[in-house]
């Protein structure tokens, strides 16, 4: 079974500009994704559209 990836949320630079974000594996394990290596996998949801380590936190 090939193991998928989904994004979770972002981390922003003091801009606001995406530097990287936190995905999951389908089994659970967390890991941190460079926006660069993020956008190449083409992994999902775009991270535009994901809360910022902040707002998914609280």
């Amino acid at each position: 079974m090939a193991t998928t990836y989904q994004g979770i949320y972002t981390y922003k630079d003091a801009h606001g500009k995406i530097e990287a974000v936190q995905i999951e594996d389908s089994f659970g394990k967390g890991s941190t994704l460079p926006i660069e290596e993020y956008i190449r996998q083409k992994i999902e949801p775009p991270a535009e559209v994901l809360p910022d380590k902040n707002s998914y936190l609280q």
